[in-house]
């Protein structure tokens, strides 16, 4: 359950700890950098893009026409088409403690499957997922490992339960909300407009992760890459701010 939130505007006074970097989604830098695998360039701020568009082994599974930078914000947009790409950007830097928080306005279509996650190796933090046919509710998962002894059905990811964080009032297709993550050797806190939706001490990162919207059809959200959507998925990316700890 969701409790009473405050409105982001409200939400965004709090300033968290660490040295902040705030990225305009509608004039970050982007591009790719230089990609082996097992290797990870060196990001320099400035000089480097900020973020890049799709996968770094797998750049043809997005559509780069589906990212734009329009007004004040970022869209990314997924095609109601079969057989389209995704819509995918990922951050160049990365990050290990500190705070992560974006102002997002999620699509309203059935069938779409948006994230806004931190990755890097496990942990996987999902600040936010949700089904575009969602009315009150996303989920907020932490998952922390992988499970895949029980062959020939292996379960998969190893995540955390009663992810869903649902209130009547929250609107997250209609208005915009502060998605947040807070990381620290000790405990990682997720937030939803400054209120703490979960907080963890097991299964916690230690490494450098890359932020990463994205908007795609999968097993999810009950689609797959040949579903047909009833109109093209939108989210909304506003501004991102990161409070990096050394």
């Amino acid at each position: 359950m969701l409790c009473k939130i405050p409105t982001w505007q409200e939400a965004i006074e709090r300033i968290p700890e660490g040295s902040l970097t705030k990225y305009d989604m509608s004039k970050v830098t982007i591009g790719d950098m230089p990609y082996k695998k097992d290797w990870t360039p060196k990001y320099i701020e400035g000089v480097s893009p900020q973020f890049r568009i799709g996968r770094e082994w797998a750049k043809d599974m997005t559509d780069p026409a589906s990212i734009t930078q329009w007004a004040t914000t970022m869209k990314l947009k997924l095609q109601r088409e079969a057989n389209t790409g995704d819509a995918w950007i990922q951050s160049n830097f990365r990050i290990k403690y500190g705070t992560v928080r974006a102002l997002i306005k999620l699509p309203n279509v059935k069938g779409a499957h948006s994230a806004f996650w931190l990755f890097g190796g496990l942990p996987e933090m999902d600040v936010l997922e949700h089904c575009g046919g969602w009315e009150n509710k996303v989920s907020v998962t932490h998952h922390h490992g992988y499970d895949y002894n029980n062959v020939p059905n292996p379960k998969g990811k190893k995540m955390t339960h009663n992810n869903a964080r649902y209130n009547k009032k929250f609107n997250p297709r209609d208005e915009f909300y502060l998605y947040e993550v807070e990381l620290s050797p000790y405990k990682v806190v997720y937030k939803i407009n400054g209120v703490k939706v979960r907080t963890l001490k097991r299964g916690l990162s230690s490494g450098e992760n890359k932020v990463i919207f994205d908007v795609v059809k999968n097993s999810y959200c009950q689609t797959t890459t040949e579903s047909v959507l009833d109109d093209d998925a939108v989210m909304i990316v506003d501004f991102l701010e990161v409070y990096k700890i050394s």
